[in-house]
C-alpha cells in the first residue's frame, strides 16, 4: 500500500511540474516575442538609433564587444559631461549595464557613436530587460517594485497584483523612452554638483518615462485593464521606501486623465507630443519639488523609515517649508494603499 501511495505521489508531482512548465514556458516565449516585435517597431521608427537588447550570458558577451562597435570617441548621452571625463563615464556606464544584466534589472543607456564606429546608426540604445526573470515567479514584477518581503507579497489580493507580461511590456516602453528622451532633448542629467538637483532630474526623467509608457500601453489596448491602476498604487509606495525618483503616481494619473477615451490607436508622434504636454502639467518645477520632498520626508519617517535621517540630503530637506495638510493627505493615501494591499482582510474597497 505504501508503495502504491509513493508511486501516486510521484505521478502527481510529475503532473504538477508538467502543468507548470506548460504554462510558464509559453508565457516566457510570448514575453520574449513581444519584446522583439516592439524593438523592431522602434528600430523602424528611429533608423538613427540601433537598439541592443542585452540579457543573460549572451548579453554580457555582447557588452564586451560594444565599445569596439561604438568606436573611438563614442559618448554617453544620458549625462551632460565634459570631454575630459568622457572615457571614464563610458566605462562607468558599461559597468552599470553589466550589473543590470547580472541582477536582471531593467535599464536603458544611450550612446552616440564615434568616428570609426562599425554601426550604421549614429546612436545606440542599450536595453536590459530579461524575460527569464518572469519565468518561474509570478511575483517577479512586484518584487522589482516593492521588494522581496514574501509575507507582504502573499497578502496582496489577486485583483491588486501586477501581471508579469504587462509589466514587461510597460517597462520596455518606459526604458526605451529614456533613450528617446535623451536623443530628442539632450542629456537627462545636466551637469551639477547639487545632489538635490540631480534627484530632481531623475524624478523628472522617470515621470516622463511613465507618462509615455502609460499612453503607449493604453494605445495598444492590450493586457490586463487593472494593470495601470495597480501599478500606480505601487508607485505611490516609493515614498516610504524613499525611492523618490520613481514617485510617478501623479504623472501616471495626469496621463490617464488627459487621454481618457482617446487612447486607442494613438500615433507614435501623438504620444510623444502628449508626453511633452502632460509633463509640463504633471511634473512640478524645482521650487515646488522641494515641497514634495518635505512632505515625502515627513511621511516616510512617520511610516517607519528612520534611516533617511542619516542621508546627505536630510538636513537640506528638513529646512524646506512644509504644508501640513499636504503631508497628512500624502500619509493617509499611502496608509490606505498599504491597508488595501497588505491587510489580511481581502474585502477592503479602494474608495480613495
Amino acid at each position: 500500500m505504501n508503495s502504491i501511495n509513493k508511486t501516486y505521489r510521484i505521478l502527481l508531482t510529475s503532473m504538477v511540474l508538467l502543468l507548470i512548465a506548460a504554462y510558464t514556458k509559453p508565457a516566457l516565449a510570448n514575453i520574449s516575442h513581444d519584446i522583439e516585435i516592439q524593438i523592431e517597431k522602434y528600430s523602424n521608427t528611429y533608423p538613427d538609433i540601433q537598439f541592443f537588447w542585452l540579457k543573460g550570458q549572451e548579453g554580457l558577451e555582447q557588452l564586451l564587444r560594444l565599445p569596439a562597435l561604438l568606436g573611438e570617441g563614442a559618448r554617453n548621452l544620458d549625462y551632460e559631461h565634459d570631454d575630459v571625463v568622457r572615457n571614464i563615464l563610458n566605462k562607468a556606464q558599461y559597468h552599470r549595464i553589466s550589473m543590470m544584466i547580472h541582477k536582471q534589472w531593467p535599464s536603458a543607456t544611450l550612446f552616440q557613436t564615434g568616428n570609426d564606429s562599425k554601426l550604421i546608426s549614429r546612436h545606440a540604445c542599450v536595453i536590459t530587460l530579461d524575460p527569464d526573470l518572469f519565468e518561474h515567479d509570478h511575483y517577479s514584477a512586484m518584487r522589482l517594485m516593492i521588494g522581496d518581503d514574501i509575507t507582504n507579497l502573499n497578502r496582496i489580493p489577486a485583483e491588486y497584483q501586477i501581471n508579469n507580461a504587462d509589466f514587461a511590456n510597460f517597462t520596455l516602453h518606459h526604458e526605451i523612452f529614456h533613450c528617446l528622451d535623451a536623443y530628442q532633448n539632450g542629456p537627462l542629467y545636466p551637469k551639477s554638483r547639487d545632489e538635490l538637483g540631480s534627484l530632481y532630474s531623475g524624478y523628472r526623467a522617470e515621470n516622463r518615462a511613465d507618462i509615455y509608457a502609460t499612453q503607449t500601453f493604453l494605445s495598444e489596448q492590450s493586457g490586463d485593464d487593472r494593470f495601470l491602476e495597480n501599478f500606480t498604487r505601487m508607485r505611490t509606495l516609493c515614498v516610504p521606501a524613499w525611492d523618490l525618483t520613481h514617485c510617478t503616481d501623479k504623472g501616471i494619473q495626469h496621463s490617464l486623465d488627459a487621454i481618457s477615451g482617446l487612447a486607442a490607436n494613438l500615433s507614435h508622434k501623438k504620444i510623444i507630443d502628449n508626453t511633452d504636454k502632460i509633463s509640463t502639467q504633471a511634473i512640478p518645477e524645482y521650487e515646488t519639488f522641494t515641497e514634495f520632498l518635505a512632505c515625502a520626508y515627513r511621511t516616510a519617517i512617520n511610516l517607519g523609515n528612520k534611516d533617511i535621517t542619516f542621508t546627505k540630503i536630510a538636513a537640506a530637506i528638513e529646512s524646506f517649508a512644509i504644508d501640513d495638510k499636504s503631508a497628512r493627505r500624502m500619509e493617509n493615501k499611502i496608509k490606505h494603499i498599504q491597508t488595501l494591499l497588505f491587510s489580511d482582510n481581502s474585502t477592503q474597497q479602494d474608495d480613495m
